[in-house]
């Protein structure tokens, strides 16, 4: 098999063979993974423990040694991770926590956020921001003015797939992306109805546009700004939802690249993959079967990453962000950052109707 051009392909692997993408050699402000993250207990407040925050608070107790609290409503099972439970909102001021863990639904996610902001906590809050704009401003200025952290939570970033095209692709050589995130959402939760999942929910903040956001998220990431996004979105399948169940979106970056993805909740086939296309090369990195293929005039290569753990990406990300606070280090994807993703998006749902 012919070697493709090593001036175009990905710079800092040879083909055809596995490869182990780890921290070693991930991008540098990866390698904030240090003693330090590890050194300072911090007093850590949940708001939601559903499956990612429970992930999430799993994954603190199990590596970190930081106290982890949980604020809950009174109608609520108590927590399997034995996590404290707080129940009265007065509480927190007892608790003093340094971060907030906003990890309820994302109609909940603005409210909590400024509330938490205003009792001067850190922010780690999961992907996206807000279904809408209504106390953005309030938020901006509070962070600011408090000089918090503030990290949205996309944790694809740290898959070591998206770490090998960040650190390695030239974007020169590329002009257009193709990218798919399709799975069938009545198998995304076992043992419950996927009618009862707050991404069937629009008033929840549910539907792929926003509960899918990881695919415009490393787009941004991977190819710079968006200047502004077209395309199409709604209901095709019977599945039985408020929220729109399809979206096919053009991001056009202000460099002038463009990316075309496909959003779905009814895919039989789990695919996650994007596909790259440049002057003589064209390169895919699929994110389920784990490999990067890469195809130029020479001959097409294929490169097999290491399969992750379930909860690699998510323990990368907090010793990211654990690491930004120690070292007093801004973490990159603030709400600031994320508003540039956020906005076109919602723009784009209100010019549909959606």
């Amino acid at each position: 098999m012919a070697r493709p051009d090593k001036s175009l392909a990905p710079r800092s692997r040879a083909l055809n063979q596995d490869i182990d993408i780890t921290e070693s050699n991930a991008e540098p402000y990866m390698q904030l993974v240090t003693k330090s993250c590890t050194e300072e207990k911090l007093t850590i407040l949940f708001f939601g423990l559903g499956s990612i925050g429970s992930r999430l608070a799993r994954l603190i107790g199990e590596k970190f040694p930081h106290r982890i609290f949980a604020l809950r409503g009174s109608g609520h099972r108590h927590n399997e991770l034995g996590i404290e439970e707080i129940y009265d909102k007065r509480d927190i001021k007892k608790l003093s926590p340094d971060i907030a863990f906003i990890t309820n639904p994302t109609s909940l996610h603005m409210e909590t956020a400024i509330e938490s902001a205003s009792r001067g906590m850190h922010l780690f809050i999961e992907k996206p921001l807000s279904h809408g704009l209504e106390g953005w401003d309030t938020l901006l200025k509070m962070t600011r003015g408090k000089k918090l952290f503030t990290y949205v939570a996309c944790n694809l970033r740290f898959d070591p797939i998206i770490q090998q095209l960040k650190k390695t692709i030239d974007p020169d050589h590329f002009f257009y992306s193709r990218v798919i995130c399709s799975s069938y959402l009545p198998d995304w939760r076992p043992g419950r109805s996927y009618k009862e999942l707050y991404s069937s929910k629009k008033n929840l903040g549910g539907g792929v546009i926003l509960d899918l956001i990881h695919e415009p998220d490393y787009c941004y990431y991977l190819f710079g700004p968006i200047n502004r996004i077209t395309g199409h979105a709604g209901n095709l399948s019977s599945l039985e939802i408020e929220s729109e169940d399809y979206a096919d979106i053009t991001l056009h970056h202000a460099s002038g690249f463009v990316s075309n993805i496909h959003l779905d909740y009814f895919g039989k086939r789990k695919q996650r993959r994007i596909e790259l296309y440049g002057k003589d090369i064209y390169l895919e990195a699929d994110l389920i079967e784990r490999n990067i293929i890469t195809s130029t005039g020479n001959g097409v290569g294929i490169e097999n990453v290491t399969p992750l753990s379930t909860d690699y990406t998510y323990e990368e990300e907090l010793k990211y962000f654990f690491g930004c606070l120690q070292k007093k280090s801004p973490p990159m994807n603030s709400i600031e950052e994320h508003m540039t993703v956020l906005r076109p998006l919602l723009q784009f749902k209100k010019e549909l109707g959606l």
